[in-house]
């Protein structure tokens, strides 16, 4: 799963982007976007850039549906399904 940041030029809010995309827009290495995000350190004295709220989509919630009823009946039978 690619992260997601919300970036802001100068303090103005420019858009939602992977760290790929940042590396094409502002030229800084995808693999920093994370530490100037987690230092809330403005790149180049211009670009800043927050970590976007993780959606939990529906398919993760019936995954973990899933996971659970099936972590249930390993651990109700002993590691012995059949």
């Amino acid at each position: 799963m690619a992260y997601k940041y919300s970036v802001y030029d100068h303090g103005k809010y420019i858009g939602s982007m992977t760290a790929t995309e940042i590396e094409k827009k502002t030229g800084l290495n995808r693999n920093y976007v994370n530490v100037y995000a987690s230092r809330n350190a403005p790149y180049k004295q211009r670009y800043l850039f927050e970590w976007e709220k993780l959606q939990e989509g529906a398919w993760t919630v019936q995954f973990r549906e899933e996971w659970d009823k099936w972590r249930g009946r390993i651990l109700t039978a002993g590691g012995a399904m059949g």
